[in-house]
């Protein structure tokens, strides 16, 4: 029996205890088979063909989105494109029956490559023609994106709203035309 109180019996568990941690090392060392660096080299192969693939597919997505945005944008100068912009609300809303009140260009945003041009147009009319044209709006061929739609009852009477939408245009960036790309 060791005796754990002495100088001498503390030794001899530690002692036994780092042997029986050896034995467990080198058993381990044994017993564990280790990767050829054949295998090694082949999973690190795969690997790289893999994320080859996904980077291919990843640009082939940003790829596909740029012509998506590209589709989607206004080719034309500010001018031209506030009047075409005018002429949509003005069409949907003929479409409608409602009436545009105002239709107010906003200060142009300029991004890296894309200028975004927001309107504000304030339309009078029963509700269920406004809500008629704010979804002709959120329609793929407009060429605008619907940013919000404040709605006002006009009186308690009857279900005629005034309503203020914004929408937005995009167009290539003024210096991206310019240099032709």
């Amino acid at each position: 029996m060791i005796e754990f109180n002495s100088s001498e019996g503390r030794w001899k568990l530690a002692s036994i205890v780092a042997t029986v941690v050896m034995i467990g090392c080198v058993a381990f060392d044994r017993l564990v088979p280790v990767q050829s660096p054949a295998q090694v080299a082949e999973k690190r192969r795969a690997e790289v063909a893999r994320l080859r693939l996904d980077s291919k597919n990843a640009r082939d997505k940003i790829s596909e989105s740029r012509t998506i945005v590209e589709d989607l944008l206004w080719l034309a100068e500010t001018d031209e494109i506030v009047a075409q912009a005018m002429a949509v609300i003005d069409g949907l809303a003929t479409k409608n029956q409602v009436k545009v009140q105002a239709f107010r260009p906003q200060r142009t945003l300029t991004d890296a490559e894309i200028d975004r041009l927001p309107f504000s147009v304030v339309v009078r009319g029963p509700f269920p023609r406004v809500l008629n044209l704010v979804r002709s709006l959120q329609a793929p061929g407009t060429m605008l994106a619907l940013t919000s739609v404040f709605l006002t009852a006009a009186d308690g009477e009857t279900d005629t709203v005034t309503t203020t939408i914004g929408v937005t245009g995009f167009a290539k960036s003024s210096t991206e035309q310019l240099n032709g790309k």
